[in-house]
Order: structure tokens, then C-alpha cells, then sequence
């Protein structure tokens, strides 16, 4: 509480409830917060939590099983639909990570991608979707050199996903961040390493030139 200067210590990560969050918490329409876990839950992969800060209830909603993916970096993303959609820098059926969706109306999991590492691989960001309504990421592995690439899935009953542009070095390597959105459907983000002196980048990427 910035007005008291007071800091009251909400929740424990105890393993069993999950452990060692890397990403941020988002509130969903139902006023309550939702995150994962890197490792922990039931089968030491991950978890999905709930946190109701009106109850100071933490609660596990999903617990990641290996093939439906597992070691989530990055954050929950809201999309239009209400749902929220995340992924797994590992697990899934190619053991390279994958994106989901999950409901917070039903409590349900649902995989939506498994990374094969030709289109991409272990992403440690998080999704945006776009003025176009796709969902928009990057990954750190894979692509035509190996160094990630930039993706878009639509979400929909079938959902579409493509691969939209590989890392290459010159144009940057290994992005381990999010994108945040500008004006005119255009896309920001930064890669790790590559670049003029190998140090990484700051690049742009236009959602209407695909």
C-alpha cells in the first residue's frame, strides 16, 4: 500500500501449489488474479493459480502435465474473447513448448499449438493480440536458423497458427521478451543477441505487411 508504506505478504508458493514464477499477474473478468508457475503443482511442471484478493484464496486451476506443456516463463494474456491464452517454453507433443488458451468461465485447459521446432521453439515471453484480433509472439529457438522467430495465431474453434518471420542474427537472435503495441497495427520488441554488434536489438513488425 503505497499510501501506508505497509507490505502485507499475501501468499506462499509451497510446490505443491506451485513454484517459481517468472512471469506477471492479470486480473480477469471475473475480478479475480490469475498466473503460472515455472515448476511445482502436481507433476513438478507448472501450474496455473488464482489468486482472489478479496478472500486471500490462492488456488491451483491447472496443473501442467508434460504433454500439454510445461516450464511457463511468461505471463497470461486476456484477449478479446475473455479467454486467456499463454504458453510453455517446453512440453507438448514435440517436447518444445506450446501455446494454449484457458478459460476461466469452466476452468479449462485447452492447447492450441505444439511448437516443432522448423516454425519455432520454447518461447519465454508472452502473447499480444493485435488490432487484426491474431495473437502475436516470439520465440527463442528454432525457425530457418535457429535463432526464433515471429508468429501469429488466430484463435478461433480451428485455430490457424503461422510463422511470420525467422531471426537470422543480422536482424537480431534469441528474443526472450513480449511485443507491446503502437500505432497502425505496428508490433515493438527486442531480441537478446544479433544485431550490428551482436548485442541485440530493438525491431519493429508490421501486422499489415504479412
Amino acid at each position: 500500500d503505497p499510501a501506508w508504506g505497509f507490505y502485507p505478504k499475501l501468499a506462499d508458493f509451497n510446490g505443491t501449489n506451485g513454484r517459481s514464477p517468472y512471469g506477471s499477474l492479470i486480473e480477469a473478468d471475473n475480478n479475480i488474479l490469475y498466473g503460472m508457475t515455472q515448476s511445482g503443482g502436481a507433476h513438478n511442471h507448472g501450474t496455473i493459480f488464482s489468486y482472489n484478493y478479496k478472500t486471500y484464496k490462492l488456488a491451483v486451476v491447472h496443473s501442467f502435465t508434460g504433454n500439454g506443456g510445461r516450464s511457463a516463463y511468461g505471463s497470461l494474456y486476456k484477449a478479446k474473447d475473455g479467454k486467456l491464452y499463454g504458453m510453455t517454453a517446453s512440453g507438448g507433443a514435440n517436447d518444445q513448448g506450446t501455446i494454449f488458451s484457458f478459460s476461466t468461465e469452466r476452468n479449462e485447459h485447452k492447447v492450441l499449438h505444439h511448437f516443432d521446432g522448423t516454425l519455432g521453439r520454447s518461447p519465454y515471453g508472452s502473447l499480444l493480440q493485435a488490432e487484426d484480433g491474431k495473437l502475436y509472439g516470439m520465440t527463442q529457438f528454432g525457425g530457418a536458423h535457429g535463432f526464433g522467430v515471429v508468429f501469429s495465431l488466430l484463435p478461433s474453434t480451428a485455430p490457424v497458427y503461422t510463422k511470420l518471420a525467422d531471426f537470422n542474427w543480422t536482424n537480431g537472435a534469441w528474443p526472450n521478451s513480449s511485443f507491446v503495441s503502437g500505432d497502425g497495427g505496428k508490433l515493438y520488441g527486442m531480441t537478446e543477441s544479433g544485431g550490428t554488434n551482436n548485442f541485440g536489438v530493438i525491431f519493429s513488425f508490421d501486422t499489415n505487411n504479412q
